[in-house]
This record gives C-alpha cells, structure tokens and sequence, in this order.
C-alpha cells in the first residue's frame, strides 16, 4: 500500500504533493502530524476488502455496493476519499494508535457517546458502523458529499498508473 504524504503545508492526501487536484480535497493539519507517515494500509485495505460492509451501516454499504457494481472499482476510492474528508475532523491527533482507532471504528470519544445515547453500560461492545455513523458517516452525508466531489475516469487512470504503481 502506498503511503498518505504529508505535504510542507501540512495537508494530509493519499497522494503525492504532485497530485494538487486531489490534495486540493484535503485542508491544513497541525505541524506536528507531519511527522508522522500515515499508510493508506490504516484504512483502505479493511475498507475495501469488505466494501465497507464492516464499517458503515448496512444501509449504506449497500447502497455503495449497488453503485459498485454499476460504476466499478474507481466508485469505491471516491467513496473512500469522501469518508476521510468526513473523517478529517478525527484526524488532526498526531499519535498512530489513535487515527487507527477512528479508522477501526474504535474512536473513544465516539464509542462513549453512542453508549451514552443508547443507555449502554461500561462492558456492552458497541458495532463498528455504529460509531462511524457518530462520526458522520451518514447515507445522505456521503453521497452529497459524493455528487460535489470532482471526479474525471482520467483522474482514476493517472492514480492507478502513476500514483498508486504498487496496487497493480
């Protein structure tokens, strides 16, 4: 998997500082994140081997998985380049183990308010797409997200090609 590149500016992109149209989706994080390499592996692997099934509610994977088999694999990396724009506000705490966690569905602060709503005690595990719909990972949210998201099949090719040559 390749690595998110944390720019001079301090943006986070799953692409290289040379793909500006993309990193152009992504706003400012603190200096210190710069130090830290963020792989792809955190999310895109689980993401897209289980086509978000895993991760998001079951209405909305779905949905994604219907859109999937009509607009093929370049549908799924724009949902995920959506989910890390509605991840983003997580992901300004530089330590590892924690931006694994908000990728895992594991974010403590999420975890405790959908226990908090839901009267769930201190033991009671709480579902994985539960706390990603806490952190915005709503069907209505991701797909308006989806329709202003600037998208070009070229943009899929360059990425697949040059940008990601390791995932052939």
């Amino acid at each position: 998997m390749p690595k998110v590149y944390a720019s001079p500016s301090f943006s986070l992109s799953p692409f290289p500082p040379s793909s500006t149209s993309l990193n152009q989706s992504f706003s400012l994080f603190p200096p210190d994140f710069s130090h830290e390499v963020v792989r792809p592996s955190l999310y895109l692997h689980p993401w897209l081997t289980t086509t978000f099934v895993s991760f998001l509610p079951l209405d909305l994977a779905t949905r994604i998985f219907d859109v999937f088999l009509l607009e093929g694999d370049s549908f799924l990396f724009r949902v995920a380049l959506v989910i890390l724009q509605i991840l983003e506000p997580r992901l300004f705490n530089p330590v590892l183990s924690e931006l694994d966690a908000v990728f895992k569905g594991e974010d403590r602060g999420a975890v405790l308010v959908v226990k908090r709503e839901r009267g769930l005690g201190e033991g009671d595990e709480v579902a994985k797409e539960d706390v990603y719909e806490e952190m915005g990972c709503r069907e209505e949210e991701v797909f308006r997200r989806l329709e202003k998201l600037e998208w070009k099949e070229e943009t899929w090719d360059r990425l697949v090609t040059r940008e990601l040559p390791e995932a052939d």
